[in-house]
């Protein structure tokens, strides 16, 4: 008991109840958690290519409908020999990226904002959740219609889809703070800018990185079928599309893999790591 008494005369605190300090984040560990989860994920697509080749040989269905897989895979490497592939690749992302940097900044400060001020939020809401039923893809025609044929086309609608989804969240997340915390903040001092960084923010981060990965998602799926509604000159979606028109199946397949592969590596091991690095991190999100 004395040396308790003595120790929190030293310390000032009582021993087992000193603050928990958070160094910087383990990379290491969070790419290992990272290629452990897509290691699991990937387990049943191996599983699920076995099947295709079997049945494939099989002589069950037409091979220009089912071709093996080294039908594809020959096709998809002399692709990339020629260069197409990569430049498909290329054109794709940077669409998607340029659209979803838009997309996450645009939409995280205007959702934000609708948490912290009521009148932003009934003036925004109704409109917001309009737009958040109407499909994506219904909005080509009419942007296509005031933009022609272009990558601004494109963009326009992958930027205004995202951030109608990452309003959603980021307006969500500030409105599910735990009340507690704001009470401790403003006790504490913290008020206007101060209250809204260092409490309102964190707080709404697990719902922020939700909003991030769904948003990614509608995006990548408007890109690609995007690609194919405005008829661009590359592009996965383009290429997928223009393959139809010489039944060449192989090089449909193969696309569907690449575009599934990329969606896999940014979403879960990108936008993942994120998560891994901050909110599962501190504890507000369970794995």
């Amino acid at each position: 008991m004395a040396s308790a008494d003595k120790a929190r005369t030293q310390t000032g605190k009582t021993p087992g109840t000193e603050e928990r300090v958070l160094g910087p984040p383990n990379w290491g560990v969070v790419f290992r958690n990272s290629g452990k989860a897509f290691f699991l994920m990937a387990a049943p697509l191996v599983g699920l290519l076995i099947f295709w080749e079997l049945l494939a040989h099989s002589g069950t269905l037409h091979p220009v409908l089912f071709p093996p897989l080294e039908k594809i895979w020959v096709t998809m490497v002399d692709q990339a020999k020629s260069g197409i592939l990569w430049l498909d690749i290329y054109v794709s992302l940077y669409r998607l990226l340029v659209g979803a940097f838009l997309a996450l900044v645009s939409g995280t400060v205007v959702g934000l904002i609708m948490g912290m001020n009521q009148t932003v939020e009934r003036i925004l809401a109704p409109p917001m959740y309009f737009f958040l039923a109407v499909p994506g893809l219904a909005l080509f025609p009419i942007v296509i219609l005031w933009f022609g044929l272009s990558d601004f086309t494109l963009i326009s609608v992958l930027w205004f889809e995202g951030m109608i989804t990452v309003m959603v969240n980021a307006w969500t997340g500030v409105k599910t703070v735990d009340a507690s915390l704001i009470r401790a903040g403003r006790a504490m001092g913290a008020k206007g800018m101060t209250l809204f960084f260092q409490v309102m923010v964190p707080g709404a981060l697990p719902n922020l990185i939700a909003g991030y990965r769904i948003a990614f998602s509608r995006a990548w799926r408007i890109v690609v079928t995007g690609e194919m509604i405005v008829a661009l000159e590359a592009g996965l979606g383009f290429r997928i599309f223009a393959a139809r028109d010489f039944l060449a199946a192989d090089m449909m397949y193969g696309g569907v893999v690449v575009v599934g592969i990329l969606g896999v590596i940014v979403e879960r091991v990108c936008l993942r790591s994120i998560e891994l690095a901050t909110v599962q991190r501190w504890g507000t999100l369970r794995e």
